[in-house]
């Protein structure tokens, strides 16, 4: 995923995250605190192998197989006993918590009870006392067998004494028995039976070696290296309880839970997510943005009579790029189409209209929505000859054009129905009405609404394809960038926001919308366009002055 999708999915759905964060901030702000009644004692040991024992592995590989036994079931029945009988060892497991301070030998015993800190003392201070107890128990019960060896072995040796004596005392008999004889003397013991007496040495050395070695042993200090560093405390005050870590982290994981639900929905929705992808599509960069605007929304008459400041900007830029498609010293031919209903092409259109008149270039808007003719309503163009009347088909009508309250700006009307807006029509209207201005703005509404308006872009210098921003189908983009593949170099995309389904349609009281005659003369020529003495000429960049109805396209 792309990093440019995500920055533009953020952007457009900002408001899914902001309601999930929303959401993970309720618990921080709303929740009840109860007051906390836990009260937890905490036990130090300080966990060394003995002296004698090796160990294989990591340093604190003998450290975490302690914790194993602290925390084994077994310690916890030894607990359970020595308390009462109304503690179970569930109970006491469920209680503690045993931990390693880690790159030490420490081991924290951490023991919680409600409403009781001196039974949290006593379950923590049992737990240590035990695990030091059992530590003892091995060592004695391992010096008890070395004793009871030395026991057995000295109680052997003693039996082979006795009887290398009862076998020295047999064979000395006879010579005790003849004491008193005259001349008689009783021969040494090692001369009468050596090998009795040499045995009895030996075991004598044995018995006097094995008995110090017993001695030794039992009065052998501990090698117990495992200590108690802390007796287990007695809690002064309640713990404070971790919820506000939790109500953190239930804020953080539903901001990402919001970010999620954010990029799967741009990635799998239908409408086009941003200026990239619809330049992907259309595989034409995007001329300009025009910049959400309330009134424009709402009246697209605005684009006219007082363009918003903060769009001037976009509008000039794209109507410089228009320009520069046409010929020098040929009338200027503009269709604005969208890329579906609603696009803001009369906005548009009308807004173009305005920038040219300013520029002191004549100006003609074509009504060319057949099925929306919201121009030739809103300017009571109806009322005049139209399209109808500049092909031929209204003859003797001398009222073609409808004069707008911008003198260089004059409308032509659909006519009735748009009957004579065929798509064999197109050639003969874009050329006839070329004679008439300077600039001609083609209003020809969604491209795909009729063939006259693909045919229309086909026969036009400029083709501004309307798309709304946060509204286009992906699809329905695809479609248009296939129907208007073969001239694509004209195409220039602008980037619009949605307009009203129903813009106002009340045609303004300020403004005058006079019919007048048109005679028409040299290429270029707009007629009399400029003589209308009534009406307000208020428009974009030109401070309500009066402009010249004719201006040659080659001096802008």
């Amino acid at each position: 995923m792309e990093l440019s999708f995500v920055t533009a999915a953020l952007r457009r759905r900002w408001w899914v995250v902001a309601a999930f964060a929303v959401l993970g901030l309720i618990p921080l702000f709303f929740a009840g605190g109860s007051a906390s009644n836990t009260y937890e004692s905490v036990a130090l040991l300080e966990v060394l192998p003995n002296d004698d024992t090796r160990v294989s592995g990591t340093a604190d590989r003998y450290v975490l197989s302690q914790v194993e036994e602290l925390t084994s079931s077994s310690i916890a029945e030894d607990v359970a006993a020595q308390l009462s009988s109304a503690d179970q060892a569930g109970q006491v497991q469920r209680a503690t918590t045993i931990e390693q301070t880690p790159e030490t030998d420490i081991v924290v015993v951490r023991v919680r009870q409600t409403d009781d800190p001196e039974r949290a003392q006593l379950i923590a201070q049992t737990i240590v006392a035990t695990y030091i107890d059992r530590l003892e128990e091995a060592e004695n019960s391992a010096r008890a067998a070395d004793i009871a060896a030395y026991d057995a072995e000295l109680e052997a040796l003693d039996l082979q004494l006795d009887a290398a004596n009862d076998a020295i005392q047999t064979a000395m008999q006879p010579f005790i028995l003849r004491v008193g004889e005259p001349n008689f003397s009783v021969p040494p013991v090692d001369i009468v039976i050596p090998s009795a007496v040499s045995d009895r040495t030996l075991l004598t050395t044995e018995i006097q070696r094995l008995a110090q070695l017993k001695a030794a042993l039992e009065d052998q200090e501990s090698k117990i290296n495992t200590r108690i560093v802390q007796p287990a405390t007695l809690p002064g005050a309640p713990i404070a309880e971790g919820d506000g870590l939790i109500r953190i982290a239930m804020f953080v994981a539903l901001s990402l839970l919001g970010v999620t639900v954010a990029l799967l929905w741009a990635r799998f929705s239908t409408k086009v997510l941003d200026e990239v992808a619809v330049e992907e599509v259309l595989d034409v960069p995007v001329s300009t943005t025009l910049g959400r605007n309330r009134q424009l929304r709402q009246d697209p008459m605005v684009a006219l009579t007082r363009l918003p400041q903060e769009l001037i900007g976009a509008v000039d830029h794209l109507a410089v790029q228009a320009e520069a498609l046409a010929s020098i010293n040929q009338p200027l031919r503009i269709a604005v189409v969208g890329s579906q209903r609603g696009a803001g092409t009369t906005t548009t259109a009308l807004a173009l209209a305005a920038r040219f008149a300013a520029a002191e270039y004549s100006v003609v808007v074509v009504d060319a929505d057949r099925r929306d003719p919201w121009v030739t309503d809103v300017f009571g163009a109806d009322q005049h000859g139209g399209v109808p009347a500049l092909l031929g088909a209204g003859e003797g009508s001398d009222r073609i054009f409808t004069r707008t309250s911008e003198p260089d700006v004059r409308v032509l009307g659909l006519g009735a129905e748009g009957a004579a807006l065929r798509r064999e029509s197109v050639p003969s209207l874009v050329s006839a009405v070329s004679t008439a201005a300077n600039v001609v703005i083609f209003d020809g509404g969604p491209l795909m609404d009729a063939a006259a308006t693909v045919e229309l872009c086909h026969n036009v210098d400029a083709i501004v394809l309307a798309v709304p921003e946060r509204e286009q189908r992906t699809d329905v983009l695809v479609t248009v960038a296939r129907q208007i593949a073969p001239v694509r170099e004209r195409l220039l995309p602008v980037l619009t926001h949605p307009t009203r389904a129903e813009a106002v349609r009340t045609r303004p009281t300020d403004s005058v919308y006079d019919a007048t005659s048109w005679n028409p003369g040299p290429a270029g020529d707009p007629g009399p366009a400029s003589s209308a003495t009534n009406g307000t000429n208020g428009s974009s960049g030109n401070g309500g002055r009066k402009r010249p109805a004719k201006a040659s396209r080659s001096s802008d």
